[in-house]
């Protein structure tokens, strides 16, 4: 088992299958610990629903192995991932930071990046982009790339890691809009049951208009 926490944050609005899917792909990999971080107030000005309707919605789709922590919805400030870091480096002083691919690509624009990539390891999950673009969007980057996680205790902090497993390819962007147009087929082929009930009973993603 690797002595490895892993710290995935995001929006999660609304927490979907691709999440599940990351998730799965993590418990894999025997980590110590997964550790879902949901979003308070957005760096980059995104609009989120109510937090307590995120944080139910995962609740309804996870198991008890996965934590779920509260502290930037809690923090009531921007939430910024040094700050979280650095919240959580006090407690586990090893961590993988796992990010989308999308996220990734805009890493260099985020608060004090070279301190994220020097504090933890950056742990990218694969999108719908082929392995020759985000291998060279990395390189032109100036970091290395490697999807041997075996090699996580080298001391290059420029070393980033990458999950190479089959994609999961949708956005929380089209599943709103399935949501709000009840397209059905494509909710119940990307929520679980029980977040769909969820999302109608409480009339999320402009379902009351």
């Amino acid at each position: 088992m690797f002595d490895y926490v892993a710290l995935y944050g995001g929006g999660f609005d609304p927490f979907h299958n691709g999440h599940l899917h990351v998730i799965k792909t993590l418990q894999k990999n025997n980590l110590k610990k997964i550790i879902l971080l949901p979003t308070g107030i957005s760096a980059f000005n995104k609009e989120l629903s109510a937090s307590q309707h995120r944080i139910n919605m995962i609740k309804l789709s996870v198991d008890n192995e996965i934590e779920i922590c509260n502290f930037e919805v809690d923090n009531k400030k921007t939430s910024y991932a040094i700050d979280s870091i650095n919240h959580f480096l006090k407690k586990y002083p090893k961590i993988f930071f796992v990010m989308g691919e999308d996220n990734f690509y805009s890493l260099k624009k985020w608060k004090l990046w070279k301190d994220i990539t020097a504090k933890v390891k950056i742990l990218v999950v694969k999108r719908n982009t082929s392995n020759h673009s985000f291998e060279k969007f990395t390189q032109e980057q100036g970091f290395e790339l490697t999807s041997n996680l075996s090699l996580v205790n080298n001391p290059n902090n420029k070393l980033i890691f990458y999950i190479d497993t089959p994609c999961y390819d949708i956005s929380s962007s089209e599943i709103k809009n399935a949501i709000h147009t009840k397209d059905h087929q494509t909710l119940t082929s990307h929520l679980t049951n029980k977040v769909i009930d969820y999302v109608y009973k409480n009339k999320l993603y402009k379902l009351n208009k």
